[in-house]
């Protein structure tokens, strides 16, 4: 019997899961994983106390598994990310409302994507939340290459190409054009 499935990578206070429960009708019924590394300092459980189904987990969403330096952001309207992808870009200018001094680094276990979905039957119905300040790149990049992504039926994906100096829109478009190309329903998040 298939499932339906809901990852929120990257969900922080559960803003997006909020959102997303509306448009596409997660319930009790569904099975939800929410992943945030910074889960203790934005009181996630907290935020999600009113929807008991969702399985929180306290690490990143990332194309390996282990350990990495995470940098917390204090300030509310700046994400917390992998410090890599944030040391680049315009995160680096002084002058930038983007900038990022990396005043708190901490490390994070991350999980692979791949193993995430991995764990899923081929007919369940799989819609993923990507808003990870910047590792979708390398994330989309690992699903695509091992071929994970075909489990996914509906993929949301906070693009974060002006941060990072190694992406550009056309790298953006291209992966936006290989995930559709796969018969993947793909929305541009925020």
């Amino acid at each position: 019997m298939s499932r339906k499935v809901f990852l929120d990578c990257g969900t922080n206070r559960g803003q997006g899961l909020r959102q997303l429960v509306g448009r596409l009708g997660i319930d009790s019924s569904w099975l939800v994983e929410a992943f945030e590394p910074n889960a203790n300092g934005c009181n996630t459980a907290k935020h999600l106390e009113d929807m008991p189904y969702v399985k929180l987990h306290n690490k990143a969403v990332y194309d390996r598994t282990g350990v990495v330096e995470f940098s917390i952001m204090t300030e509310d309207d700046q994400g917390s990310s992998i410090r890599k992808y944030m040391d680049s870009g315009i995160c680096i200018d002084e002058n930038h409302p983007s900038y990022r001094n990396h005043d708190c680094v901490i490390e994070v276990e991350c999980v692979d994507i791949s193993d995430i979905l991995k764990q899923y039957d081929d007919s369940d119905f799989i819609a993923v939340k990507l808003d990870v300040e910047g590792s979708e790149f390398a994330i989309i990049r690992k699903i695509l290459k091992d071929g994970t992504i075909k489990k996914i039926n509906e993929l949301f994906v906070e693009w974060h190409t002006p941060y990072l100096s190694s992406e550009t829109p056309q790298t953006e478009a291209e992966l936006k054009s290989n995930i559709q190309n796969l018969g993947v329903k793909l929305h541009d998040w925020h």
